[in-house]
């Protein structure tokens, strides 16, 4: 019988042994868990600076909040359309993303005005289909004619339903 208890007490203070290591090296995973969030923070940090430097963001504002408002819009791997937009269309879809005066619409009218250019960069829009085109969400939806803009901008709020052939309006100062 004291050999069934010396077994046990040698195997129960084994596993208080491994319970102790378990729970110190929990500690140590602790510990590298809250340095890692900590250099994961600044890290997080850094990157959202280097891309609102990197996309101009920066000449529309200092306020580092709504950097990282568009940021979160974005991501990390977003860039302007190419070639580049002029800067206050990039204002625009900036504006859209941060001012809560454009909400509940303002990232929809965002992802449409990115889509918008993009479709215009890629020269892919047939004028034979119509006159105009209806993105919602960032998606290409149909082509249509101007007559229909109204109806289309009440039945979608937040859409684009814009022209196919930007109209550029050059002013001159004399």
């Amino acid at each position: 019988m004291s050999e069934i208890n010396t077994t046990f007490e040698s195997d129960f203070e084994k596993k208080i042994a491994e319970n102790l290591n378990l729970k110190d090296s929990s500690d140590l995973k602790d510990e590298e868990k809250t340095k890692s969030k900590a250099e994961f923070i600044s890290d997080v940090k850094d990157d959202i600076e280097n891309f609102a430097v990197r996309l101009g963001l920066d000449k529309f504002t200092k306020n580092k909040d709504e950097w990282k408002k568009f940021y979160n819009f974005a991501s990390s791997d977003f860039d302007w359309p190419q070639p580049p937009t002029e800067i206050n269309e990039r204002r625009l879809i900036f504006d859209y993303v941060i001012d809560p005066d454009w909400d509940p619409i303002g990232k929809e009218l965002a992802k449409n005005a990115l889509e918008y250019r993009r479709l215009l960069e890629s020269n892919t829009l047939d004028p034979s289909q119509g006159t105009h085109i209806l993105i919602i969400n960032g998606n290409f939806i149909r082509y249509g004619l101007s007559e229909e803009t109204k109806e289309m901008i009440e039945k979608y709020p937040g859409c684009y339903y814009v022209p196919i052939k930007e109209r550029i309006i050059k002013l001159h100062r004399y």
